[in-house]
C-alpha cells in the first residue's frame, strides 16, 4: 500500500519536487492494461500546469518586491519591537510600565509575527497597531515611540499595496499556483488509490513495483519535511523570548 502524504506540509517547491519525482517513477514503465492509465495521464497534465505556474510565479516582478516589502515590514515590527523591550528597562518606573502594557500587547498579537506567514502577519500587525492606536495612545507617547511605531504602520502599508497590485495584474493567461496546485494534490491523490485498488485487486507485479518506488520517493520528502521543520523550530527556539513579566 502506498504511504499517506500530508500535502500541506509540502509548499510550492515542496509539491513541484516531489510531482516530479513521482512521474520519473512511471519513466520506462509499461502501464497498459494495468488500470491507471487514465489516472497517470491526469497526474502528468496538471504536473505540466503546476510547472507552467511555478515558473510564472519565479518570473513574476512583484514577487521580488513583495519579499523585499515583507522583509521591510518585519525590520519595523523587530524595530518597534526591541526599542519597547529597551524602554522596560529604564530608570523611571512609569517607563517600565508603559512598556509592559506594549509588551503585553505584542504578545497578544504574536511576539514572533515577523516569522508568520503574509497573511497571518497582516492580521498581527494590523490589530496590533490598531489596539496600539486605541488603548495606549499614552503609553506610546511617553516613550517617544511615535516613529517607529509610524515605520512600522508605513511598511505594512506599502507591503498591502504590493500584495494587491501583485493580486490584480493582467491575467498572462498561465495559470497561478492558486489554481493548479489542488489539480495536482487530488490527481496524485486519484493516482495513488487506483494503484492501491488494482494492486490488491489484481496482484500486478507492475504495480507492486511502482507502490514501491513511490513509497521511497514519500520517505525522502518526509525526510525533507522534517529537517524544515527543525530548522524552522530551531530559528523559533532561537528567537529572543519576551521579557518577564
Amino acid at each position: 500500500m502506498i504511504y499517506s502524504v500530508n500535502f500541506s506540509l509540502l509548499d510550492t517547491n515542496g509539491l513541484f519536487t516531489f510531482g516530479h519525482r513521482t512521474i520519473n517513477v512511471f519513466q520506462g514503465v509499461d502501464i497498459a492494461g494495468t488500470g491507471i492509465e487514465t489516472f497517470f495521464q491526469q497526474t502528468q497534465t496538471n504536473f505540466n500546469l503546476y510547472d507552467k505556474a511555478v515558473a510564472r510565479e519565479s518570473k513574476n516582478a512583484y514577487t521580488e518586491l513583495l519579499i523585499q516589502k515583507d522583509n521591510d515590514r518585519d525590520e519595523a515590527f523587530l524595530g518597534f519591537r526591541e526599542y519597547i523591550v529597551a524602554c522596560g528597562h529604564r530608570v523611571n518606573p512609569a517607563w517600565r510600565e508603559a512598556a509592559t502594557r506594549i509588551v503585553n500587547c505584542i504578545q497578544r498579537y504574536g511576539w514572533s509575527a515577523f516569522s508568520f506567514g503574509y497573511i497571518d502577519e497582516t492580521a498581527a500587525i494590523k490589530n496590533l497597531t490598531g489596539e496600539l492606536d486605541e488603548k495606549y495612545s499614552a503609553d506610546i507617547a511617553l516613550l517617544n515611540a511615535g516613529e517607529w511605531l509610524a515605520e512600522l504602520k508605513t511598511s505594512q502599508q506599502n507591503f498591502e499595496t504590493t500584495f494587491t497590485e501583485k493580486a490584480v495584474q493582467p491575467p498572462s493567461g498561465i495559470p497561478t499556483l492558486k489554481e493548479t496546485r489542488p489539480l495536482l494534490v487530488n490527481s496524485l491523490r486519484s493516482l495513488f488509490t487506483m494503484i492501491d485498488l488494482q494492486f490488491q485487486s489484481t496482484g500486478n507485479p507492475v504495480l507492486e513495483s511502482l507502490i514501491n518506488q513511490i513509497n521511497n520517493v514519500i520517505e525522502v520528502s518526509r525526510t525533507a519535511a522534517r529537517a524544515a521543520a527543525t530548522r524552522k523550530n530551531n530559528k523559533t527556539n532561537n528567537e529572543p523570548t519576551p521579557p518577564a513579566q
